[in-house]
């Protein structure tokens, strides 16, 4: 039996919500029917690039036949070059390398800020914050330039 007021489970004939204290004995248990699925239902996966012919080979290692375009380039990728459905691995790369600049950039501008305020604990946290994030992206894209 479920609680009407909050729907939290208490034992068949409780008088009263084992969570909330609500009145229960009021509350008649009724058996629903069993809801079934309809075998008509057919469930696709979310894939935001579209398929490509069947002659294509991949544009990054001309080796595999492509399955996928990428939406950002237009490129045809095979499997090993398409990432997470939607970009090929050198769109990704170019992605992170930007995001990687702006960290660069950031720490830099960071260890300035430290130069003029020796005694700032927030700008020294900023730069450990940065270098970790430079470091993070350092590494996200020698593992993907590893699939080139």
């Amino acid at each position: 039996m479920y609680c009407p007021k909050c729907g939290r489970k208490n034992p068949e004939g409780a008088r009263f919500c084992m969570h909330c204290g609500a009145d229960l004995s009021g509350y008649k248990v009724e058996i629903s029917p069993k809801i079934q699925v309809s075998p008509k239902i057919e469930v696709k996966p979310n894939i935001h690039a579209k398929p490509t012919s069947s002659v294509e080979m991949c544009a990054i290692c001309g080796k595999s036949k492509a399955v996928a375009v990428c939406k950002k380039c237009g490129r045809p990728v095979c499997a090993h070059h398409f990432e997470h459905g939607a970009e090929c691995t050198l769109c990704r790369i170019s992605e992170f390398t930007e995001t990687l600049n702006l960290f660069r950039t950031g720490l830099s501008n960071n260890q300035l800020r430290v130069k003029e305020n020796p005694e700032s604990k927030f700008w020294k946290e900023a730069v450990e914050s940065d270098k970790g994030h430079v470091e993070f992206y350092e590494k996200l894209i020698k593992e993907l330039k590893r699939k080139l």
